[in-house]
């Protein structure tokens, strides 16, 4: 009788931990306190104790986890200075605001989703980590969003030229958008060049591997050159008062409506503008001309 040879006895592999983890993070060169690796590690162990139910990430196996997502998240900030605050677009799990959060403690992120669970998410992983300086902003962002941010960094798969249209409401003048790019978008960033011509600039286009493997990245950053409708908006109200029409019988209001026949036109030597593109080319080239922005309560 022939008898299976067995193999040599050899213990079980250790389960990841920290020290894996800040091992695989400085052969990429990125260096973490202890607090750092700590708080990391409590993200990446959140992270996967969710990732059965919510399927926040396709990468399970542990090096591939935090060389393509944390350490890809953080090699940004070794690149460039990240403005503040800065508004991580489309962030799914919290990629790469948190690690780049925790890489860079004086940041200001904000991590913004649109998708219910991974909000959900993205909240208790906030509140676990205890981080200030780090928040949540569920909802799509779109050009009517207009909270002030000093720069905007994305991985998402979405175009160069979607996202520059996307952070027209919110992204101040001389803001930074970071694209975190695969290697092949020269064509993206021409059409969306050619999209917004004296509105962003073209400031850097770095090629680079992730360190220890063959992954090729590219991050695209361009800078705001014109000025958001939001700033545009607070400048032409300078030192203008504020005044609530209540009712239909109120004087303004009623002259106001006399505007909307173009006989009110003539007389008053006044017109109302609608419509978001025509108020901000107004506003932009003839902000001495406007008296007053009208508008209900509830919108923008």
């Amino acid at each position: 009788m022939m008898l299976k040879q067995q193999p040599p006895f050899s213990p079980r592999r250790a389960a990841p931990d920290m020290a894996q983890m800040d091992a695989v993070l400085q052969s990429c060169g990125l260096r973490l306190s202890r607090i750092q690796i700590e708080q990391l590690w409590a993200y990446h162990s959140l992270l996967r104790e969710r990732n059965a139910d919510l399927n926040l990430t396709r990468v399970h196996n542990f090096a591939n986890m935090v060389l393509k997502l944390y350490a890809d998240s953080m090699l940004p900030a070794d690149f460039l200075e990240l403005p503040s605050p800065l508004l991580d677009l489309g962030t799914g799990p919290g990629m790469p605001g948190i690690p780049l959060r925790i890489y860079r403690p004086v940041l200001e992120v904000i991590l913004a989703e649109s998708r219910g669970k991974r909000v959900d998410f993205l909240k208790e992983a906030v509140a676990r980590l205890g981080l200030s300086g780090l928040s949540v902003e569920p909802g799509r962002v779109t050009e009517r969003f207009e909270r002030p941010v000093a720069g905007v960094i994305t991985r998402a798969v979405e175009t160069i030229e979607k996202t520059l249209e996307r952070v027209t409401g919110c992204l101040s003048q001389d803001g930074l958008v970071i694209l975190m790019k695969g290697p092949h978008c020269a064509e993206e960033i021409d059409r969306a060049q050619a999209r917004f011509p004296g509105a962003y600039t073209l400031v850097s286009d770095r090629s680079y591997r992730i360190p220890g493997t063959n992954h090729a990245r590219r991050l695209i950053v361009f800078r705001r050159a014109d000025e958001p409708l939001y700033s545009r908006r607070a400048r032409a109200m300078e030192g203008r008062a504020v005044r609530a029409i209540t009712s239909e019988q109120n004087p303004l209001f009623k002259e106001l409506k006399k505007t909307l026949t173009g006989r009110g036109i003539q007389k008053s030597g006044q017109a109302l503008v609608s419509g978001e593109k025509l108020v901000g080319e107004i506003l932009s080239a003839h902000p001495g001309c406007c008296r007053a922005w009208v508008s209900r309560p509830e919108q923008p």
